[in-house]
């Protein structure tokens, strides 16, 4: 059983990602997998087990939770913007404000259907409502980042790895709630 943790930014062989993604369309099967990391709270907990359907050449929908292979891991994520231009998708974990790096649509290993939870089997919930303030900068972080995807994937990687890598600093862990100075 493969494990799901949070996206670490890294370049994986594509014969690998393709390989495997080949294989799974070709059996026309689901795979199963254990999440590991928070990223998808409160959606998905860690320890749960996601169901995940070949894609099958169908394009992801905003909304979608996908898995992706990065590496040795396999990531499930929400798409929160796709770029037909580019063919690229936008992701985001539903804890997450940023997004993750631009992720091209063949490394889409399938949709996440199922989440089984305590034992029981349920469909993938909707993305739950966040507050207006973070909405508006997870939206402004996604908009940027899509919109750099139109001028150069590069660049639109660096700037999401950026962003999570400027997140994770401690003096901007641990910001809750900003008020006006007296």
């Amino acid at each position: 059983m493969m494990s799901s943790r949070p996206v670490r930014p890294v370049e994986a062989p594509a014969a690998g990602r393709l390989a495997l993604a080949a294989m799974l369309a070709k059996a026309d099967a689901a795979i199963e997998c254990e999440v590991a990391g928070g990223s998808m709270l409160p959606t998905i907990p860690p320890g749960s087990i996601l169901r995940i359907r070949p894609n099958r050449g169908a394009v992801p929908s905003r909304g979608d939770v996908i898995a992706v292979a990065i590496r040795d891991r396999i990531i499930a994520h929400r798409v929160v913007r796709a770029d037909a231009g580019t063919g690229h998708l936008l992701t985001r974990g539903d804890a997450d404000l940023l997004p993750d790096p631009p992720v091209p649509r063949e490394w889409v290993l399938g949709r996440a259907v199922e989440v089984r939870v305590d034992g029981t089997w349920q469909p993938i919930p909707p993305a739950p409502r966040i507050p207006a303030a973070r909405t508006a900068a997870a939206a402004l972080a996604t908009g940027l980042v899509a919109a750099t995807m139109a001028l150069s994937l590069s660049l639109a990687d660096r700037i999401a790895h950026a962003m999570i890598r400027a997140a994770r600093r401690p003096a901007l862990s641990g910001v809750t709630g900003l008020r006006p100075a007296p």
